[in-house]
């Protein structure tokens, strides 16, 4: 069974240009979201955009009960 999580550091790194995101696992900082974009569309001008998940779903329990403190 699929459980919702809910205290995670899941950020999207979108491309507006390329409409692909890249998935990062902490919040990226300035110099990191430049490298990402670097790497990833070297071709792009438009701004590079970052989102914080706002739930993941994971068939672990233990993960699950770890981030909510019960474990």
């Amino acid at each position: 069974m699929l459980k919702q999580t809910k205290k995670h550091t899941f950020y999207e790194v979108w491309s507006e240009d390329a409409a692909e995101s890249v998935y990062v696992d902490r919040r990226p900082t300035a110099d990191e979201v430049v490298q990402i974009w670097n790497e990833n569309w070297p071709n792009t001008n438009h701004k590079p955009q970052v989102f914080k998940e706002p739930h993941v779903y994971t068939r672990d329990p233990k993960q699950y009960r770890l981030e909510r403190g019960e474990e």
